[in-house]
């Protein structure tokens, strides 16, 4: 897989993206800020643990990727270690929500999936017949990076 660079949007807040705000994964309103296109670009690279999933690497911190810690989302910078590698890949599923779209699921707690709730990306054991406003925030729409806007 080839390294692409995106901007992840949510499904059920189209105008909200995935971005890291102090090492952290929130979701946030795009205010068409340059820091904002940056926080919110993201390199899809072959997963850290498992080259046939995917690990975001951020654009402007490289060398840091979204992983998941104590059921939260967040930019951590790569310690080379086994749990880190595992982490910070997903496997990209058919959105929960929508088919077309995008769910993101955890490769060492299957059935977790990246979400958000109150802004902040945390992971949540989301069932595709869990409660609908579950699927909806699991589901997210992988488009062209904010960073060519």
């Amino acid at each position: 897989m080839s390294r692409v660079t995106v901007s992840i949007r949510s499904f059920n807040y189209p105008e909200f993206y995935v971005r890291h705000k102090n090492g952290e994964g929130w979701m946030d309103k795009h205010d068409h800020s340059d820091l904002f296109k940056k926080d919110g670009s993201w390199r899809i690279v072959p997963g850290l643990a498992d080259p046939h999933a995917i690990s975001f690497e951020s654009v402007n911190y490289p060398g840091y990727f979204l992983r998941h810690k104590d059921a939260l989302v967040f930019a951590h910078q790569n310690d080379g270690s086994d749990l880190f590698r595992k982490d910070a890949t997903f496997w990209s599923r058919p959105g929960l929500a929508h088919p077309e779209s995008n769910s993101f699921e955890s490769v060492n707690y299957p059935g977790w999936f990246i979400r958000h709730q109150d802004a902040r990306l945390k992971m949540s054991n989301t069932a595709a017949d869990g409660p609908e406003l579950l699927r909806k925030d699991a589901t997210f729409a992988v488009c062209q990076s904010l960073q060519h806007s």
